[in-house]
């Protein structure tokens, strides 16, 4: 029963990190973020982590940090998190961000996508 209820909190933080993301409360929505990423299950920790690269990405309420991006990108891209379509991982090969540029890696990522669907 606890952890139930441990879950629905961390979902409950996850939604309204969400709104305070729309709301541009960056600060708040990437400490919320960053909790659910470290404290929940994979699955929701791997949503919480596309909320983080985004956040990172652009500097929203915290330091860019594009060695992160990739990173977190990274384990959504290979995760079976929602946003998994939505990693911008041939972003980052294509233009660099975080690791080094690979376009054979891009094409890659692009062919895997289009026989996937």
């Amino acid at each position: 029963m606890v952890k139930n209820k441990k879950i629905i909190d961390e979902l409950q933080l996850f939604n309204k990190a969400i709104e305070d993301y729309e709301k541009e409360n960056y600060m708040t929505s990437y400490d919320s973020f960053l909790y659910v990423a470290s404290n929940s299950n994979s699955t929701l920790s791997n949503n919480a982590k596309f909320w983080l690269a985004k956040h990172l990405e652009f500097g929203y309420g915290a330091s860019k940090n594009e060695k992160k991006v990739f990173e977190y990108y990274s384990q959504v891209y290979d995760s079976k998190s929602i946003y998994r379509e939505k990693a911008r991982n041939r972003y980052c090969y294509y233009y660099g961000i975080g690791t080094d540029k690979d376009e054979s890696k891009v094409r890659q990522l692009y062919i895997s996508k289009l026989l996937s669907n």
